[in-house]
């Protein structure tokens, strides 16, 4: 069961006509001797991430790569329909100046599952600064489905590290910072030190 009001948006007429869209273009791209895996990715933000997992289990046969940015959680635990292998899920931070580079957290994706009752799925990326200044991002594998051991204090949750586009910090801008590095594989084990590893959540660190 999924939560009511993300799965509605993908009952709109005009959202189920371009569903026979989509299976055309997969379809094409099998046809064309592409991997079938590697047909069909479904992303977004916020409420689009939740909505995009839902969809994926609308569109489970056609074998979908599920990338979401601070996403909530929006379907019951178990779901068989859900490949966690292929979902990445991404969650923002920011090192908040001022408070003793205190870290702040997306809010969102840690929106209280005991009221809801839903679960993630996935892989599970925690984005954040690399330096003080923020000028660089980093990024750490946290861990598979749901959120592991790692449970923020509420005071460290916040609505500026949802933001998706806009701001040095938004998901938009760590991931080109990530990109623009020019490392690949871009390396997972997390944040240097001196950025936020001095303190609290060395859990984060490299």
């Amino acid at each position: 069961e999924s939560r009511r009001g993300f799965g509605d948006f993908l009952q709109k007429p005009e959202v189920v006509d371009r569903r026979e869209d989509v299976l055309y273009c997969v379809e094409s791209c099998v046809g064309a001797g592409s991997d079938p895996e590697d047909c069909l990715v479904i992303t977004g933000h916020s409420q689009g991430g939740a909505t995009a997992t839902i969809a994926s289990i609308l569109l489970y046969d056609q074998l979908p790569t599920v990338i979401t940015f601070g996403q909530p959680p929006a379907v019951d635990p178990d779901c068989e329909s859900i490949p966690s292998e292929r979902f990445y899920r991404y969650v923002n931070s920011k090192v908040e100046a001022g408070e003793d580079d205190d870290l702040a957290f997306d809010a969102v994706p840690f929106s209280p599952t005991f009221i809801s009752g839903s679960a993630h799925y996935g892989y599970f990326f925690m984005l954040g600064d690399n330096d003080p200044d923020g000028k660089t991002s980093s990024i750490k594998l946290m861990g598979y489905d749901d959120n592991g051991d790692f449970n923020p204090d509420l005071v460290d949750l916040g609505i500026i590290p949802h933001k998706m586009e806009g701001t040095e910090y938004s998901y938009e801008q760590r991931i080109l910072s990530l990109i623009q590095s020019g490392e690949f594989p871009v390396p997972i084990v997390g944040f240097s030190p001196g950025a936020i590893c001095e303190d609290g959540y060395r859990e984060l660190c490299a």
